[in-house]
């Protein structure tokens, strides 16, 4: 958990925008920044809280 949070933190805007660039997404760019936004403070909660998060892909 705090790894995840501790990577996602890492990720700058500009690294951002350019590995969105070019991309194939119904997403724009700044949607995409404002959803990584919300996650990174989501796991940075939840490794402060020592909480477990289950979530799964489908």
């Amino acid at each position: 958990m705090q790894a995840s949070a501790a990577q996602l933190a890492k990720l700058a805007e500009p690294e951002l925008r350019t590995r969105c660039d070019g991309a194939l997404m119904e997403a724009s760019v700044d949607q995409v920044l404002e959803a990584v936004r919300g996650l990174t403070a989501f796991f940075q909660r939840a490794a402060g809280n020592r909480d477990a998060i289950l979530f799964r892909v489908a």
